[in-house]
C-alpha cells in the first residue's frame, strides 16, 4: 500500500513538472553574437592559418555535417560583444568528439600574428569551450576542425553565464542518463543470475560497453584518467565499434527466438562478422576506413532487422502489431547507433544566448 502511494505521488509530480514545462513563458529572441560565417574545405589537410587568410571562403550554415572524410575544414566568423555584458564570449563545439578543434584569434601584439588554442586538448570543463575576448568593434576568428571519425558538429557562441547554466543542465541530464544505464546493467545481471538466461547477459554486455563510451562522449572519463593527449578520441571510436558488435549480437539472439528464416539470420551474422573484423582493422590498420565500414554496417542493420522481424514465424504477432514491433526495434537500434551524430539533425543555433 505504501509503495502504491509513493508511485502515485511520483506520477503526480511528473505530471506537474510536464505542465510547468508546457506552459513556461517563451524566452526572448536571442541576440546574435556571430556574423559573416564562412567555410573552407582543405582537401590536403595541410594548410595553416597563414595559407587560408587570403583564400576564398564560401558562406556557411551554422553547423558542419560532412561525415567521414580526410579533409580538414576552416571556419571564418566574426564574433560580437554581448550588449550590457562582459567582454568575453564562449565558443563551443557540440558534440565535443572531434580529434582537432583549433581556434585562432588575433594576438594582443598585432606583430605576433595569431594566437592558437587547441580546444580539443584544453577546453574549460565547466564552460565546455574556450573564452574569446571581444573588443567593442568585434573580432574575426578562424577555427580549424579535423577528425578521423565523422565530422559532425554545431557551434555555440554564448555568454559565460549562459555557458555555465547550460553546462549544469547538461550535467544533470547526463548523470540521469548514466544512472539509467547503470540500473539497466545491474538489473540485467541480476536477472541472469536468477534465470540463467544468456539473453540478459548479452543485454548487460551492451550496457557495459555503452556506459564508458558515453562517459567519454560526455567528457567525464578523461577527467578521471589521463593516458596522454587524444587518447579519449581513440578509445571512444574503438568502443563505438565494440558496441556495434555487441548490439548486433544481442539483437540477433533476440530475433532467433522468433524463428526467422535461416538465410535472414545469416545476413545478421555476416554484418556482425564484418563489424567485428573492423575492431582489429581499427587497431592494426586504417582507423578512418574501419570507422567508415562500421558506419555502413550500422546503416544497413535496421533494414536487416526489419526483414527478420517481418519474416519471423513465432511470437511477433500479426499484421499491424508485427509491423509496429519491427519499426520500434529498428528505431531503437538506429538511435543507439547514431547517437554520436544526433547534433547534425538537432544542432543548437550558433547565435543563441541562453
Amino acid at each position: 500500500m505504501h509503495r502504491r502511494v509513493l508511485n502515485w505521488l511520483a506520477l503526480v509530480a511528473a505530471g506537474l513538472l510536464l505542465l510547468l514545462l508546457a506552459f513556461a513563458p517563451p524566452s526572448a529572441p536571442p541576440q546574435s553574437l556571430v556574423s559573416d560565417v564562412a567555410k573552407l574545405e582543405d582537401r590536403t589537410a595541410a594548410l595553416d592559418i597563414g595559407d587560408v587568410q587570403e583564400m576564398a571562403f564560401a558562406p556557411s550554415a551554422t553547423h558542419l555535417a560532412e561525415g567521414y572524410t580526410r579533409s580538414a575544414f576552416w571556419f571564418r566568423m566574426r564574433l560580437h560583444r554581448p550588449e550590457g555584458k562582459d567582454e568575453s564570449v564562449v565558443l563551443r563545439f557540440f558534440p565535443p568528439v572531434l580529434d582537432e578543434i583549433s581556434v585562432f584569434t588575433p594576438a594582443p601584439d598585432i606583430r605576433a600574428g595569431w594566437t592558437r588554442e587547441d580546444l580539443h586538448l584544453r577546453a574549460d570543463t565547466a564552460l565546455r569551450g574556450t573564452l574569446v575576448s571581444v573588443p567593442p568593434e568585434g573580432v574575426e576568428v578562424f577555427v580549424r576542425v579535423a577528425s578521423v571519425g565523422s565530422i559532425t558538429a554545431a557551434i555555440d557562441v554564448m555568454t559565460r553565464q549562459a555557458a555555465l547554466s547550460d553546462g549544469l543542465g547538461s550535467d544533470m541530464e547526463q548523470f540521469a542518463y548514466l544512472a539509467l544505464m547503470l540500473v539497466l546493467m545491474v538489473w540485467s545481471l541480476r536477472m541472469y543470475a536468477l534465470t540463467a538466461d544468456r539473453l540478459f547477459l548479452g543485454f548487460a554486455a551492451v550496457q557495459i560497453v555503452w556506459i564508458p563510451h558515453n562517459m567519454l562522449v560526455f567528457g567525464y572519463l578523461p577527467l578521471l584518467l589521463d593516458f596522454g593527449d587524444g587518447w579519449q578520441f581513440w578509445a571512444l571510436r574503438f568502443l563505438a565499434i565494440v558496441n556495434s558488435v555487441a548490439g548486433f549480437a544481442f539483437h540477433r539472439a533476440v530475433l532467433r527466438r522468433h524463428d526467422p528464416p535461416l538465410w535472414a539470420l545469416r545476413g545478421l551474422d555476416v554484418l556482425t562478422g564484418i563489424s567485428a573484423s573492423m575492431m582489429f582493422y581499427y587497431l592494426l590498420g586504417d582507423r578512418a576506413l574501419a570507422l567508415r565500414i562500421n558506419g555502413l554496417c550500422i546503416f544497413v542493420f535496421p533494414f536487416l532487422l526489419l526483414l527478420n522481424v517481418a519474416l519471423a514465424r513465432r511470437g511477433t504477432g500479426r499484421g499491424w502489431s508485427r509491423c509496429g514491433w519491427s519499426i520500434c526495434c529498428s528505431a531503437r537500434r538506429c538511435s543507439c547507433g547514431y547517437s554520436h551524430c544526433w547534433a547534425s539533425a538537432m544542432h543548437r543555433p550558433m547565435t543563441a544566448i541562453r
